[in-house]
């Protein structure tokens, strides 16, 4: 049974302004996890959360492998795009629509592998590669922006991560 994400207690209250505040989280993340302290509230497990985190970064460094139908990538650039791209935080609670299930997390995804993906994204980062991919309903996107959006996702998505 699915848990409405929008009215869910317990998240955490967190911010990534940088980087390096994701890399403190998952370090904590991953001590929690070893603690065996680690739990979730929401839908999806750790693993799921930190792999969907990974994947949205990995599709902007490499390339997505699909695009957005024409009406629905100019509606997310006239109305949705500015929200976006502000430093707020990102809403939880929504569907992904069935042309976007390739950014699904796999239902068996352990906390390893989410985390190993996680973390081999952030040393791409590190090793100073660059978001540069166009976003199939935003379109093209500076690396900042990119950052921005990343940090702000995986700040939202790390707060369904309890650590004790």
């Amino acid at each position: 049974m699915s848990v409405d994400t929008k009215a869910i207690e317990g998240r955490r209250t967190i911010k990534f302004n940088c980087i390096n505040c994701l890399k403190g989280d998952l370090n904590r993340v991953q001590a929690a996890h070893d603690a065996g302290t680690l739990h979730t509230v929401g839908n999806w497990s750790a693993g799921q959360i930190l792999q969907h985190c990974a994947m949205l970064a990995g599709f902007a460094l490499d390339g997505f492998p699909d695009k957005a139908p024409f009406v629905v990538k100019l509606f997310f650039m006239l109305f949705a795009k500015r929200r976006a791209l502000q430093d707020r935080p990102m809403n939880s609670g929504y569907t992904l629509p069935k042309q976007a299930a390739f950014m699904l997390p796999q239902d068996d995804v352990t906390f390893e592998q989410g985390m190993g993906a996680m973390r081999a994204v952030v040393a791409r980062l590190d090793a100073g590669e660059r978001m540069d991919k166009p976003s199939p309903i935003f379109g093209t996107l500076a690396h900042e922006q990119w950052m921005g959006m990343m940090l702000r996702h995986s700040a939202m998505h790390h707060s369904f991560i309890t650590l004790d």
